[in-house]
């Protein structure tokens, strides 16, 4: 038990460490590429740190075949990347991290909520009346491609229309004239195949931990496994806080949180025992129901012009982002 843990505190070391490059050469990318920080951190940065969801939520429907740990480490992840806000604004220093201008977050906080409102839903429906599937993949699969893609577009499109054109103007917010395009792409590729190699070990680590504790697989999958996913997302969300790319950071969880739901579509495809969410538990629709509320308070918060003086630590959208994070995992414990 002991090297197992030893285990995870070194893969978690390599992580925080290359994590951070990760954040900060994306923030380089997207400065010197003029593509703009929601669509890097919706694409390039929420794509790499979501591939622990997606290779976990493979094996657990593909290998392992148990729909439970599958959408659950789906929807957990959703629910913790939310519940990361909260930390990053702890770390932020003075001033909230939820201000107005932030736009192009609230694009995909909106389709986050579209999509765990989508995967929630046809998974209490489920329980009730067998919905419509072809081969096996429930209907709602080919729905949440669609919106992901949709989702995708659309930041994609705010951004372009929100750039600065003028390259005067551009070049007079450069803070990293030091670092070539070249030399960012190499690091960034480097630092997200490093992060990419260790994040994949957690799930099976994870796993083995929590086998041992001889807890529920949907507790595991949307608690235990849904963190260890997703710590790729802390420290990447974090380090981009600390070096000022807010957006960067929270447009990486929420285009995390995007992908998390079309895991779930991956999922269905490889979970040959018939539509992946009718075998698994409702309970895991309440994870989805947490994690739509605590989405819905970060818009409120990106709307809300009042917020925490110098000597309040959170504001009070981000205090109750993390109560409701804590009462769900309470909940999902006592209901599974």
């Amino acid at each position: 038990m002991v090297l197992i843990w030893l285990e995870f505190i070194a893969v978690s070391a390599v992580i925080v460490y290359f994590g951070y490059r990760l954040s900060k050469y994306g923030d380089v990318i997207a400065e010197r590429t003029g593509l703009g920080r929601v669509w890097v951190g919706t694409i390039l940065l929420a794509t790499v740190t979501s591939l622990p969801e997606l290779f976990a939520g493979l094996s657990a429907s593909a290998i392992v075949k148990d729909a439970n740990i599958a959408i659950g480490n789906s929807i957990g992840s959703s629910a913790f990347n939310v519940a990361i806000v909260s930390v990053a604004d702890l770390v932020s220093g003075p001033g909230a991290i939820l201000v107005a201008g932030m736009a192009g977050v609230e694009v995909l906080a909106g389709f986050s909520i579209v999509l765990i409102t989508l995967a929630s839903a046809s998974l209490v429906l489920a329980q009730f009346i067998s919905l419509p599937a072809f081969a096996g993949i429930g209907i709602y699969t080919p729905a949440i491609f669609i919106i992901y893609l949709l989702g995708a577009r659309e930041a994609f499109l705010y951004e372009r229309k929100t750039l600065p054109r003028d390259v005067e103007e551009i070049a007079k917010e450069y803070r990293y004239e030091h670092i070539q395009l070249r030399t960012a792409v190499m690091q960034y590729i480097l630092s997200a195949v490093v992060v990419i190699g260790a994040a994949l070990l957690l799930p099976t680590i994870g796993e083995q931990i929590a086998i041992r504790t001889g807890l529920g697989t949907t507790f595991i999958g949307a608690v235990f496994i849904a963190f260890t996913t997703s710590l790729p997302e802390v420290v990447v969300s974090i380090a981009a806080v600390r070096i000022g790319a807010t957006e960067l950071a929270l447009s990486n969880l929420f285009g995390s949180n995007m992908f998390n739901i079309a895991i779930v579509g991956f999922d269905d495809i490889f979970f040959r025992q018939g539509p992946i969410l009718g075998a698994a538990s409702a309970s895991n629709a309440v994870t989805g129901l947490f994690a739509i509320l605590m989405t819905a308070l970060v818009i409120a918060g990106l709307n809300y012009p009042y917020k925490r003086g110098s000597r309040t630590r959170l504001s009070w959208e981000t205090a109750t982002i993390l109560a409701l994070f804590i009462i769900s995992t309470v909940t999902i414990f006592y209901i599974t």
